[in-house]
């Protein structure tokens, strides 16, 4: 059965957003990119999920955003993190590196 359900590419993130993403709207999505990171034999689903994850890091006040998370919401959302760069670090193309490098920082997963 044709799907007529159309999807926003990650890379329009930031316009979309602008200046106006929200705590609570961050938090909601944790729980959907949990789920479809969830199936570690999909890769196509995890490499999707890391580019969400790597195109919201360039929405506009991000690292406040993500300040705003709870603990429980950091930690959910690191879980899924951890879940998709996995696969990435393993067949890491020229720059994923520095782009895998450059997210975590903006998610607040390290201090640099």
């Amino acid at each position: 059965m044709p799907s007529d359900r159309q999807s926003i590419h990650p890379t329009s993130f930031p316009a979309l957003f602008g200046a106006s993403l929200e705590p609570a709207l961050l938090a909601s999505l944790i729980p959907v990119l949990a789920a479809a990171s969830a199936d570690r034999d999909q890769v196509a689903s995890r490499d999707a999920v890391r580019e969400v994850m790597f195109s919201l890091t360039q929405v506009s006040r991000f690292r406040t955003v993500v300040q705003f998370l709870s603990r429980a919401e950091r930690n959910a959302t690191r879980v899924v993190w951890d879940t998709v760069v996995r696969g990435a670090q393993d067949g890491n193309a020229d720059g994923e590196e520095e782009k895998i490098k450059d997210a975590a920082r903006m998610w607040g997963f390290t201090d640099a």
